[in-house]
């Protein structure tokens, strides 16, 4: 099974309407939601919506995604014999639809970074390289602990976002939760000295 979605710049970029229809009588729920996908997708990467944060759109294209993932339960989407069902259902009807529709190329190469990160406990491949940009301040709700002494209050460490593998500076010597300025991502660390 693939784990990924293959995206075919070869192909001519018409409609499959055999393929879009089997697809819709396998899976109607699933196949609605993706369109869904597919419009979230494309408003990510060409930062559409009126008034719309990126944040806002990546939460919208996730959102959509878990209806694709809980659709595909409901209309028991088959896949044989996969140790992490959810994500290789999900790629496995992806795969499918990106047949049926082929012009949606730059959607589904997004896809293909979203969708690992939604079965992260599942994932059996390694994470991606951490980003070449510049270093971020995350923003710190709250201490979940005072820090064990002056010192280390002011010492800083570089860790990066679970989630988008963006580099944040972090005060060492307290445990915080700490919100990705790039992906809005939320996650308590604790950092002691190395």
């Amino acid at each position: 099974m693939h784990e990924e979605i293959e995206i075919d710049y070869s192909r001519r970029s018409v409609t499959d309407s055999g393929e879009a229809q089997r697809l819709a009588n396998i899976a109607p729920l699933a196949h609605r939601a993706a369109q869904d996908v597919l419009v979230a997708a494309e408003k990510v990467i060409h930062k559409k919506g009126f008034l719309s944060t990126e944040k806002s759109r990546i939460t919208n294209l996730v959102k959509a995604l878990y209806k694709v993932h809980f659709a595909l339960d409901e209309d028991g989407f088959p896949v044989a014999g996969e140790q992490n069902i959810g994500r290789a259902r999900m790629f496995a009807f992806f795969n499918r639809f990106a047949r049926a529709y082929p012009n949606w190329q730059a959607e589904y190469a997004l896809l293909n970074r979203v969708i690992p990160n939604m079965y992260e406990e599942e994932a059996v491949t390694p994470a991606p390289a951490p980003r070449q940009s510049v270093e971020s301040t995350p923003r710190v709700s709250h201490s979940v602990d005072e820090p064990t002494n002056a010192e280390q209050s002011d010492a800083k460490a570089i860790i990066l976002c679970p989630n988008c593998q963006c580099r944040m500076r972090v005060p060492i010597g307290m445990r915080i939760r700490i919100t990705c300025r790039d992906c809005g991502n939320q996650f308590i660390q604790e950092i002691n000295q190395a």
